[in-house]
């Protein structure tokens, strides 16, 4: 409401801060995704089966990106209804690295500084946008496939909001509808980016993952943030904080027992590790009179960013898993014949592209067929590279000679082949977290350029 965003600005704008109204998360990278694609020739389209558009979203939508409607066939903005009565859309505010926030919690006023940028999304009512597939017809899903080779899709965020046989029937429909088109274009890749789920039946979750998990080739890939990952931590009182959706999978049946138990070792060690990390940055920040920084969460450690990738990719079924951290992005592929060369330069494209785009808000340049050197990481990054490879070699059970070939192979590769069928990629991440730019739709932004290199080949330079 007009409220609520006069409210916002003025909290926010005392910190010149400013509040806008934007898709956030998978809406927000359409107008430089639609650049992108127009450069190299490719069709790209807004699938809509919700009726009218609103025009809050067609306004995202660049002109020359096609919209297709329930019948598959894609059709200009121009020729397609909107509805401008809907006021649909997001608040959104980007903060950047030491501001603060006063706040009060059970009568006490605290003041928490936030050591890294970020964003607050308060949601408009989007529910409109949880499309249904239950009524799509086989001719649409024939249609849609012969006009498109990749689809990229975040289908999950509002299916809380539905009773969990709602969730049951639409994601089943959805799911329909991706092997429908898969069948009529084997090659067709189809991505799911994760989105948080919300709503008042979180345990739909669960049962969309199963779903997904009993669905073979329905999606070729998946990508998710590490934040993502971690969201709500476990029950209190537990041995370690394992990373919320895999405590929820764990429960729901769908991680293995063992595995999880496992990861929760890796858990345990890495918390260890930031702990250590947190005193020494405590004693040099005081001895330097600086401010103490916060501790790392054991998220970011790359063994646990590895171990979440290989889960994932095994209790999921999913060809190809991405998980993007912070220092590290870790891509894991199962019995996918891509050239790993070219994995790992769409990794470096997708990671320095956005960040340009976060560092300093522009939209992204997507003058893909060559782009500038990888930027050098920060030694953090560096580190957690080498921590990925420790990882990966000590999960293998290498004596110290093989672990030694394997870490300095994999570092000067970026990736290494950890059983039959199975590579793990992972590359150094250039620093864009600390800088005051839009965080917005940043990992659907690298899902994006990632999987557009898979078409067209980037040149490094």
């Amino acid at each position: 409401s007009d409220d609520l965003k006069g409210w916002m600005e003025s909290v926010f704008l005392q910190h010149d801060i400013p509040v806008r109204i934007d898709l956030g998360g998978a809406g927000g990278y359409w107008a430089a995704a639609g650049q992108a694609w127009r450069k190299f020739g490719v069709q790209m389209s807004f699938l809509n089966l919700s009726g009218p558009l609103p025009a809050s979203v067609a306004n995202f939508i660049p002109g020359d990106v096609k919209i297709a409607d329930e019948r598959g066939v894609s059709v200009s903005r121009e020729d397609t209804e909107i509805d401008h009565s809907q006021r649909l859309g997001n608040f959104v505010i980007d903060y950047g690295k030491g501001t603060f926030f006063d706040y009060v919690l059970d009568g006490t006023a605290h003041r928490r500084h936030v050591q890294t940028s970020g964003r607050i999304i308060c949601s408009g009512g989007n529910g409109h946008l949880c499309v249904d597939f239950r009524n799509t017809a086989v001719d649409t899903m024939r249609t849609y496939a012969e006009q498109h080779s990749y689809g990229m899709w975040a289908f999950l965020h509002y299916l809380g909001m539905d009773s969990p046989e709602g969730c049951r029937a639409k994601t089943q429909a959805f799911v329909d509808f991706l092997q429908g088109m898969q069948s009529h274009r084997p090659s067709m890749r189809q991505h799911l980016e994760y989105v948080p789920i919300k709503g008042k039946h979180p345990e739909n979750e669960a049962l969309y993952f199963r779903i997904l998990r009993d669905a073979p080739g329905a999606v070729t890939s998946f990508g998710v943030n590490i934040g993502e990952v971690s969201g709500i931590y476990s029950e209190p009182n537990q041995a370690a904080e394992v990373p919320g959706l895999l405590e929820r999978l764990h429960r729901a049946g769908i991680l293995q027992d063992t595995d999880y138990a496992q990861f929760v070792e890796t858990v345990k060690a890495a918390e260890l590790t930031a702990r250590d990390e947190h005193q020494t940055e405590i004693k040099l920040a005081e001895e330097a009179g600086q401010e103490v920084p916060k501790k790392k969460g054991a998220e970011e450690n790359a063994a646990v960013i590895v171990a979440v990738s290989l889960m994932l990719q095994k209790s999921l079924q999913i060809p190809e898993i991405r998980v993007r951290g912070r220092f590290v992005d870790v891509l894991v592929q199962k019995d996918v014949a891509d050239d790993p060369k070219q994995v790992v330069l769409a990794m470096m494209a997708s990671r320095h592209k956005t960040a340009n785009k976060v560092a300093i808000g522009m939209p992204v340049d997507f003058d893909l067929h060559c782009f500038n050197n990888f930027d050098s990481p920060e030694t953090a990054s560096l580190v957690a590279h080498r921590d990925a490879a420790d990882a990966l070699a000590n999960r293998l059970g290498l004596s110290n000679a093989k672990k030694r070939a394997f870490v300095k192979d994999f570092l000067s590769n970026c990736y290494g082949e950890v059983s039959e069928g199975v590579r793990v990629f992972a590359i150094p991440t250039p620093s864009f977290f600390d800088t005051r730019g839009s965080v917005v739709s940043a990992g659907d932004s690298m899902a994006e350029i990632f999987n557009l290199h898979r078409y067209q080949p980037p040149t490094l330079i």
